[in-house]
Order: structure tokens, then sequence, then C-alpha cells
């Protein structure tokens, strides 16, 4: 597995500021840019196509949290499909909200289909004017909840320094691995039922 923090010259940590990276990327894109060698050997123009897509591909990855976190997870060898697929306990009331707004709107949407009169037509437009609001505020939660996890991985760089990687210290190291792996699993369940809302509301204005 290409190490993508190596690739960058980033050290393995669960925040980094996305700015710096966008600048450091851009020097390190123009210096490997393909355009650059266009009048070199063919080997050598491959060679930089494929050193510019890595870093495309590690740009890519380290700028969204998400990826991120599940690519630092991989490297240490913690495996993330399992632990996405139970919902974190401090999620549990959000996941039920969720759930029931999607029904809820699911059966919105099939009124809105069936609706033949004009009167019954502007009702259920109504309806969905409604349900589409209170979608929006439960993706406006969810976001916050995203916020949150994320604001809290910049507090956590000190402690993945200090149990860093082939030092005794095992134990600081498996709790801020645990920590990231939180981390990891809410904003996963977070990106899918902001996905999930946002798609619903779509359907509700057409």
């Amino acid at each position: 597995m290409t190490d993508y923090f190596a690739l960058l010259g980033e050290p393995r940590r669960p925040w980094l500021e996305v700015n710096a990276l966008k600048l450091k990327f851009q020097s390190m894109g123009a210096a490997n840019h393909p355009d650059r060698f266009h009048e070199a050997g063919e080997m050598e123009r491959r060679a930089a196509e494929a050193r510019f897509a890595g870093l495309n591909s590690a740009m890519r990855c380290l700028s969204d949290t998400k990826e991120r976190l599940q690519h630092l997870l991989a490297l240490e060898g913690r495996v993330t499909g399992s632990c996405i697929q139970s919902v974190p306990p401090e999620l549990g009331g959000v996941f039920v909200e969720v759930g029931e707004a999607l029904r809820h709107s699911e059966v919105v949407l099939r009124e809105k289909s069936a609706a033949s009169s004009p009167l019954l037509k502007v009702q259920s437009m109504q309806r969905a004017l409604d349900c589409t609001e209170h979608l929006r505020a439960l993706q406006t939660k969810v976001a916050s909840l995203r916020d949150a996890a994320e604001a809290g991985l910049a507090a956590l760089n000190p402690a993945w320094d200090e149990a860093p990687r082939g030092l005794p210290d095992e134990r600081n190291k498996s709790q801020a691995l645990d920590a990231v792996e939180r981390i990891h699993r809410v904003l996963s369940f977070a990106g899918r039922w902001s996905a999930q809302l946002q798609g619903r509301m779509v359907e509700l204005t057409l």
C-alpha cells in the first residue's frame, strides 16, 4: 500500500492543515507535471505521469477527513470495513431520527405522485415542503455531529505524537488508534446520512 502521508512529506497524523497541504501539493505537482517532461524519453515520461497521478491520489485522500482517517488506520493495520457497519452508541438517537424521517418522506413522495386533483396537488406540495424543511433541519444536525467529530482531531494530534510507531508504549498508540477509529465511524455514518437526506430533498422538489 502506498503511504500517501510519506508521498506528500506529511507525518502520519489524524489532523492536518488542508490549506498548507494544498500549497505543498501545488509545488510538488508543478515540479512533477508531465508537461515538463514532454521532450524526455518514453520511460521518463511514463515515470513522470505515474508520479503525478500518485500525487493527485494522495491529495484527494489526505484532503478528505474520512478518507484520510481510513488510510491512516489501514497503514496502521486496522481494518475499518466491519467497524462502520454498527452505529456508534452516541449516534443511536440520530440514527432513529434519520430512519423515521426517510420513511415518512417516502410516504409523502407516494402521496405527491398519486395526487390527481388540483386541491390534492396543492396539499401534497405543502406536505412535501414541510417534509423538506424537517429533512434540512436534520441534515444540519448531522453536519454538527460531523463538525464536532472533526474538531476533535486537532486535539488528538499531540496524543498521537506521544505514541509514535516503533516505540514500546503500544498502549498509548492503541488508545490513539481507537480514538481515530471512533471518529472515522462517526464521519462515515454522518456522510452516509447527509447524502441520503440530500437525495430525498431533491426527490421532493421534483
